[in-house]
């Protein structure tokens, strides 16, 4: 093994990789955690700043707590969740772009766990957001 296989790519990191969810449709996700995802949750959570060092290494600390859980979908919502393809449609057939509002209204509703545990998920796979070697990347051109 190369030191350089569990090197992360960034860009990816940040930037987000497309993953297919569902009929069709494909989300553009961040790796969690990532900088701007902390610096959210630092800021969302002040108020909150003694049950989040406490629920730190606690995952289910926070999804037991309605307040915790909230402020992690909100951050998610700005820097987890980027965008998704093709525009999903409203009820009335109307096309939805991705928006940080949308998403954090479509994390906070309880029906829509099933989309919230998918990006935790895409979010938190590591091989997700590796960086690949030049020969890697070569073959993918």
């Amino acid at each position: 093994m190369k030191l350089s296989d569990v090197k992360l790519d960034s860009g990816k990191a940040t930037g987000g990789v497309w993953a297919a969810y569902r009929d069709g449709l494909e989300l553009k996700i961040a790796r969690m955690p990532n900088p701007e995802y902390d610096k959210l949750m630092r800021r969302l959570g002040k108020p909150h700043m003694g049950k989040l060092r406490r629920a730190r290494f606690n995952a289910e600390a926070l999804v037991n707590d309605p307040e915790l859980d909230a402020i992690q979908k909100k951050a998610a919502a700005r820097a987890i969740l980027l965008d998704w393809r093709p525009l999903p449609e409203d009820d009335d057939g109307q096309p939805m772009p991705y928006t940080p509002e949308l998403g954090e209204q479509l994390l906070l509703d309880p029906d829509y766990d099933p989309l919230w545990r998918f990006i935790v998920d895409v979010a938190g796979e590591e091989e997700m957001f590796r960086a690949e070697d030049a020969e890697a990347q070569a073959e993918n051109l």
